[in-house]
């Protein structure tokens, strides 16, 4: 795409800053996951004690290395992580993940599934699943590093979008990969 996504615009806000919002509104403890070579564009939007640049020590990509940085940095902590491209997600998704989060103690990750569709980067992950995760990847360096494959790989329990709004889940979810992907939604 050529830009990052976390910065370009939805709603005169950059789609990190979003997030963040969403999250934090929660009243939890909120960080943003970033590349250390974007520390910089970042900081011009953040404090750069809400930062934390993946680790270059973990033998991980993609979205999973992010997740795992801040695990390490926050290891007996549970995650509820929001990627940046979603910016259509509605608080209302959100606390309902973390009510079924609170309702579902035994599991070691909370995630949406609805019309065959895995949100793994909507979802909540404990510390004890990430550990878990993390150890299985020091151990077998070849395993893949999706975060489905992290799913499918803890006691994950599904959750499909309560009624009230599940007739806009299909959009609210929907990943924005490029500028195409805006349509109207980017009033930039």
């Amino acid at each position: 795409m050529g830009e990052d996504k976390g910065l370009l615009h939805f709603k005169n806000e950059a789609w990190a800053k979003l997030a963040y919002k969403k999250i934090s509104a929660f009243d939890l403890q909120t960080v943003l996951s970033i590349d250390p070579g974007q520390f910089q564009k970042y900081n011009s939007v953040f404090l750069a004690q809400q930062l934390i640049p993946d680790q270059p020590g973990l033998n991980l990509a993609g979205p999973l290395r992010g997740i795992m940085s801040v695990h390490s940095r926050f290891p007996g902590e549970d995650m509820v992580v929001l990627a940046c491209d979603l910016p259509n997600m509605q608080p209302e998704a959100l606390e309902e993940l973390l009510t079924q989060y609170r309702k579902n103690e035994g599991y070691e990750a909370i995630a949406f599934s609805f019309g065959g569709q895995i949100e793994p980067l909507c979802s909540i992950y404990t510390a004890k699943g990430l550990a878990k995760t993390l150890a299985l990847h020091k151990k077998k360096a070849s395993m893949r590093q999706s975060m489905m494959h992290v799913l499918e790989t803890i006691r994950t329990k599904y959750i499909v979008p309560s009624e009230r709004w599940r007739p806009f889940f299909k959009n609210m979810n929907k990943n924005m990969n490029s500028v195409s992907d805006l349509g109207e939604l980017n009033d930039k």
